[in-house]
């Protein structure tokens, strides 16, 4: 029974259906650096000396300045892929 599907995953594997084992290793890595980040952000944000009000007023004017940059990265790419388009259509 393990023969077969060792088979049937090696097939699935060639045809690029599932990703092969030997990579899967990097996913978990990245993924685990970025949850140490996360973790590590949280806990220097909970840590801080600062009050409460403070700690809010600071997290609410780096979101808002984080959510403007967004929007002009977005505008920005929305641009071009709609003058790209035009390009395209009366080339």
């Amino acid at each position: 029974m393990i023969t077969y599907v060792r088979e049937i995953r090696g097939m699935l594997e060639n045809m690029g259906l599932v990703r092969r084992s030997e990579r899967s290793w990097m996913g978990g890595f990245f993924a685990g650096v970025g949850f140490g980040a996360v973790a590590g952000i949280a806990a220097a944000a909970l840590l801080t000396p600062t009050d409460g009000k403070e700690m809010r007023k600071l997290v609410q004017s780096k979101a808002k300045r984080l959510a403007k940059g967004a929007e002009k990265q977005i505008a920005a790419l929305k641009s071009v892929s709609t003058n790209g388009a035009r390009d395209q259509v009366h080339a």
